[in-house]
């Protein structure tokens, strides 16, 4: 016990030393030692480089005290590693030291700061990592023998660290890329050996805005220890906690020193991440990131570039550092949204893809780094073509090559024609362009979608077992062009506006409407209802049937067949026929879309009272009732009934299949069928008759027609040799046989002796028929184009036939061109009648001209032979005439007078008419049976045809030659005929003899010349419109018929003379019963407005002087004349007469020689008033 105050005391003075010797000590450190620190800094340079294990060097040292703790201020710092190579470098360092470190034996600071670090860290060619000139590794401390630089160990031993100002350069030696140097980096460092916490900030103007790293890292051991040492060099244990900001980070900048995707062009990245790690375990992250302006391009030329997208990411990565993968499952949760994104993957889709808006959120499940499953909890797709919604799950299956799927979904609306633009190259390239055309408009609106099973065998066509896939739903505005026009072929009308429902089971396409209509070619529309189209199957030789039920205009139908395959599966039967009335028609069409020649059809027509026409040769059914059965195979009629040529008609049978002909039975009038025929109502047939109509369908599917019919019950009143009585039968048969590709053949025969072959090719512009053939009493010969007529027969009177021709009916023009232009016609008859003129043992042969255009008659006959050439105009050349005959015909003699007038033609047939050049020659011209002589005319074509130039006019007889020119106009004031001609009479007896008036004068010599103006046409002639003006002489004849009117006033005038001269009782006609002599004739006429006015017209003669004044109306035929006849009583006293009368117009006078020489030779002039017409002329004498 003693001992114990003793012991306090030595312990008192113990502490007392202690604390002086402490005292003391800190008062020789804080104010002897630290003020002149820097003379030890070898010293501490000396210790620093044991501890650091490597050189360290300063050049500056400072120190002070200002508190608890001592503070040091050293200037460039910098450490070598064992090869003397600079490993870290500080041009300035703050530290405050750490007593109780210093109390444990350890060099450290509680506060370490640091301005202008520069730091090196590399990675060499092998993948290794240096830090501060040592290799470390961080990915693998269980198997990492890599001892850590004890200068990291020192500076991961202090309390806090400080880093700003700094610079830390990356060189990547394995990448072999270029250094990246980090510029003004901010580092804060807190640690107490175990736990860490790191803040950093940093930037790199061209790689990135900003960035900033908040790191917090825990070990297991403490680092500082002298066990960590001890160690192989790894590591604890750790975990880590990490967030990190970057903004604006240009990925493709990142290129040489991370793994950016080389098919990245551009991107510009802002994120946020958080991440939770550990040694061996995998990371959890939590990521924002939102990337702009991103265009990818790969292989095969694919393309992919976004606008916007946002990706959030929560869970866990199946990595556990570097490059090692979790071998435990891992999951991440994940949402994506990507905005105005197109993509272009020539190898996968056919076109581009564009997309306004996609959604997608689900989860990724990964094991052993691999991906297993992916959930998708929501996900949406807007773009122009769709809005589609759906959701479902797809997971790995060692099984199955692509995995297997399972997801629905919702089309809110997508459209038709975008379909084949989203199915992949993987689909039937068939099935994908048929799409592409077929599917033209339409939207599906709330269709729902499943696809389940084996993505591989997508979409199950071949192996249903394998999955499930459906998409359906409304169909509206839909318009569906399943079988195109080509260049090369027809297509069929599409459906357009179809509203209903459609749907897509596997490869099975079906679309049901309520509603629709197709529009074929130029026709109306017409309207479906309760249709079903469908297409078993897409992608194998896919075949589309459509059945429904349609109803329109007959107008529509026949259009559809024009205008579709629908007339070749009929035999282009329906390409000429004529509807009206509405139609309803039951429709099954079966069409292989990719051998569309093997389409098939059938269905009904329902008739409802309309009319119908097969062809625009053949008449017109009205009142059409019954229904049609109809096929690609042939036709039925099921109770057809119409009106037709005026005669009721039924038909029965049918055509192909089991049916051997479809047969038309009725009854014809004579008034329909002249209207038909294009003949006018007084053609002459008159009754009615019975026909039957076979139509047979041939081994070549096509359709032959057979009308027959024995004509019985219709009088037919034509020209021989047509005609026949009503109760005569003759047989008229008539036959129709297609001979492909719209070609035809038309056989006639009507009785036993008149035949027709006429054909049809639509490939030949022009009429309905390009060939034909008619032929009487001779075998056909169908000429190569046009039509030819070739006649033979006993008597035939052309005259008839022509005027039946050239009065068609109303009906007849308004359908022209049945028939080809005449190509020949040749007649031959023992008898022909032509132009009222009876030819025998005659052929004509009319044929065409070519270079230029026109036509030959030839004409031989025993009255006329001779050849006309007409030459249509050309190059500006009008068209010409041209005759030669060696002998010519006009006239029959044997006509009786007309009892009725006859009506010129109409002016306005010749408004169009151009008058053709003229150059006719006749030999011998027959007029009524009587010979004219020779005939030469020529003349030219002027002023657009409508002017004729008479050049040449001359008639040419042993009597007399007449020769003139002139003028023919067809228009204006001056329009007719103006002729200036002259008669050289050689015997004017001869030369009336030759015109047709037998025996009027004997003898005869002289001339008449003069104008003669005809101001109208030829057809309308009047004498009223002749104008012009003749002189006349003639001497030495003898006018034979004085009894005749034209001699009438001159008789008279002879008569009362002598009777007034004479005083015995005698017949002074008897003095003139051989014919009036005349020594000359002479005088000048005017012709004004049909009337002849003269006021010297003379004739002498051995009776006496007669002359003659006055008017002559030619008109009414009126005389208003004055006569002088003075008799003859020696020559000097004709002498004296004749030079004291001044003659008058007139036409001669006569008296006798020997009454000149009677005792009454003194008989006196007498004077008289002639009147009256010229049937009855009155003379009155003159007092």
């Amino acid at each position: 016990m003693r001992s114990f105050p003793k012991i306090l005391r030595w312990l008192g003075w113990l502490a007392l030393f202690i604390y002086l010797a402490l005292a003391s000590a800190i008062l020789v450190l804080r104010y002897g030692i630290l003020p002149n620190i820097d003379t030890w800094r070898s010293a501490i340079e000396q210790q620093l480089s044991q501890t650091m294990g490597g050189e360290v060097s300063l050049e500056r040292l400072q120190a002070d005290w200002k508190g608890l703790n001592p503070s040091f201020d050293i200037t460039g710092l910098r450490i070598h590693d064992n090869s003397n190579d600079p490993v870290l470098s500080l041009p300035r360092v703050r530290a405050q030291l750490s007593w109780l470190a210093l109390l444990r034996g350890q060099v450290q600071f509680s506060t370490l700061q640091a301005q202008g670090l520069e730091l090196d860290v590399r990675r060499d060619p092998q993948n290794n990592f240096w830090v501060l000139g040592h290799e470390i590794d961080i990915f693998d401390g269980d198997n990492n023998e890599k001892t850590p630089p004890p200068v990291l160990q020192w500076l991961l031993g202090q309390k806090s660290l400080v880093l700003t100002q700094a610079t830390v350069h990356w060189k990547d030696e394995l990448r072999n890329a270029p250094v990246l140097s980090l510029e003004n980096v901010y580092i804060q460092f807190e640690g107490d050996g175990r736990t860490y916490q790191a803040r950093l900030r940093a930037g790199a103007q061209a790689l990135m805005h900003s960035a900033e790293l908040l790191v917090e890292l825990q070990f297991e051991q403490d680092l500082t220890t002298a066990a960590i040492s001890a160690q192989a060099g790894s590591l604890p244990a750790w975990k880590v906690r990490a967030y990190a900001d970057m903004q604006s980070m240009n990925s493709v900048a990142w290129a040489p020193w991370a793994d950016v995707p080389k098919t990245l062009q551009s991107a510009m990245v802002s994120t946020q991440a958080w991440v939770e790690a550990q040694r061996n375990q995998a990371p959890r992250v939590t990521l924002d990131a939102k990337v702009m302006n991103a265009q990818w391009s790969g292989a095969e030329n694919a393309r992919i570039k976004l606008d916007d997208m946002r990706v959030f990411a929560q869970g866990e990565l199946p990595l556990l550092g570097g490059t090692t993968l979790s071998p435990e499952p891992t999951q991440l949760a994940f949402g994506v949204r990507l905005q105005a994104m197109d993509v272009d993957m020539p190898s996968i889709f056919s076109n581009p893809l564009a997309f306004d808006d996609i959604q997608l959120g689900g989860k990724l499940s990964h094991e052993q780094g691999a991906l297993k499953q992916l959930d998708l909890h929501v996900a949406r797709i807007i773009n122009a073509d769709m809005d589609v919604s759906f959701e479902g799950h797809w997971h790995d299956d060692p099984a199955l090559l692509l995995g297997a799927v399972e997801t629905q979904g919702r089309f809110a609306r997508a459209s038709l024609n975008a379909i084949h633009r989203y199915l992949p190259l993987e689909v039937d390239a068939d099935a994908r362009d048929w799409m592409s055309t077929g599917l033209v408009q339409g939207q599906l609106l709330g269709a729902g979608f499943v696809v389940r099973g084996d993505l591989a065998a997508f979409p199950f066509g071949d192996a249903p077992e394998k999955g499930h896939f459906y998409v359906g739903g409304p169909l509206k505005d839909a318009i569906i062009d399943y079988v195109p026009s080509t260049p090369d072929s027809l297509g069929w009308p599409r459906l357009e506006g179809v509203n209903g429902l459609a749907s897509l089971t596997g490869v099975d396409l079906r679309v049901q409407a309520d509603a629709g209509s197709v529009t074929p070619g130029d026709g109306p529309a017409i309207a479906l209802n309760r249709v079903l189209a469908r297409i078993p199957n897409i992608e194998d030789n896919a075949r589309l049937s459509i059945e429904g039920q349609s109803s329109a205009p007959a107008t529509a139908y026949l259009a559809l067949n024009r205008h579709s395959p629908l007339g070749g599966l009929l035999d282009n039967a329906l390409d000429e026929a004529r509807a009206d009335g509405i139609w309803n028609v039951p429709l099954w069409l079966n069409v292989p879309l990719y051998d569309t020649d093997k389409t098939t059809v059938s269905g009904s027509v329902v008739f409802n009272g309309g009319t119908f026409q097969l062809d625009s040769v053949m008449p017109v059914m009205s009142g059409v009732n019954g229904q049609l059965d109809f096929s690609d195979t042939g036709i039925r009629s099921q109770g057809v009934k119409a009106t037709a040529l005026g005669g009721a008609l039924a038909i029965s049978g049918g055509l192909g299949g089991d049916n051997k002909n479809l047969v038309i039975a009725g009854e014809a009038s004579s008034q329909a069928i002249a209207r038909f025929a294009g003949l006018s109502n007084d053609v002459g047939l008159e009754g009615r008759a019975a026909y039957r109509v076979a139509v047979e369908r041939t081994p070549a599917g096509r359709y032959d027609i057979a009308l027959t019919s024995n004509l019985k019950g219709m009088r037919i009143d034509l020209p021989s040799p047509l005609g026949k009585f009503a109760d005569e039968s003759k047989e008229l048969e008539a036959r129709w046989a297609p001979l492909g590709q719209g070609r035809a053949q038309l056989q006639v025969r009507i009785g036993s002796d008149i035949r027709m072959d006429m054909r049809r090719d639509p490939a030949v512009k022009g009429a309905y028929f390009n060939r034909a053939v008619i032929a009487l009493n001779q075998p056909l010969a169908l000429p190569d184009a046009g039509m030819s007529i070739d006649v033979r027969y006993p008597a035939l009177d052309l005259d008839a036939w022509l005027a039946l021709m050239g009065s068609p009916s109303q009906e007849a023009s308004a359908s022209p061109g049945l028939l080809p232009a005449l190509n020949q016609v040749r007649i031959q008859a023992d008898r022909l009648r032509v132009q009222d003129v009876d030819l025998d043992k005659a052929t004509l042969t009319l044929s065409p001209l070519r270079q230029p255009d026109g036509w030959r008659v030839d004409i031989s006959s025993s009255q006329t032979a001779g050849t006309l050439w007409w030459r249509e105009p050309v190059l500006g050349k009008p068209a010409s005439l041209e005759g030669k005959f060696a002998r010519l015909a006009l006239g029959n003699p044997d006509a009786p007078e007309p009892t009725t007038e006859i009506k010129p033609p109409s002016e306005s047939r010749f408004e169009d008419f151009k008058i053709p050049s003229l150059n006719l020659t006749v030999d011998d011209l027959t007029v009524y049976g009587e010979s004219v002589g020779s005939v030469t005319l020529n003349g030219s074509a002027s002023g657009a045809g409508r002017v004729l130039n008479i050049d040449q006019l001359e008639i040419k007889n042993t009597g007399a030659t007449l020769n003139g020119k002139g003028v023919w106009r067809l228009d204006g004031g001056n329009r007719g005929l103006s002729l200036n001609a002259s008669l050289a009479v050689q015997d004017l007896g001869r030369f009336l003899d030759h015109v047709g008036l037998k025996r009027a004068v004997t003898g005869g010599q002289g001339y008449v010349e003069g104008t003669l103006t005809w101001n109208n046409l030829p057809w309308r002639f009047q004498k009223s419109d002749l104008q012009g003006q003749l002189n006349v002489k003639l001497e030495k004849g003898r006018l034979s018929s004085v009894n005749s009117r034209s001699a009438r006033v001159l008789e008279l005038l002879s008569l009362q003379s002598l009777q007034r001269i004479l005083s015995f009782d005698a017949n002074p006609e008897g003095a003139f019963a051989q014919g009036f002599p005349f020594d000359l004739l002479e005088g000048s006429i005017q012709i004004q407005s049909g009337v002849m006015s003269t006021n010297n017209f003379r004739v002498n003669s051995a009776v006496g002087t007669i002359s003659l004044g006055g008017d002559v109306n030619v008109v009414n035929e009126t005389l208003d004349l004055q006569a002088m006849v003075v008799p003859n009583l020696d020559m000097s006293g004709a002498s004296v007469a004749a030079g004291i009368i001044n003659p008058i117009v007139g036409v001669g006078a006569f008296l006798t020689q020997w009454l000149l020489k009677a005792p009454l030779s003194k008989a006196m002039t007498v004077h008289y008033d002639v009147s009256g017409t010229w049937a009855d002329p009155q003379l009155r004498e003159l007092k």
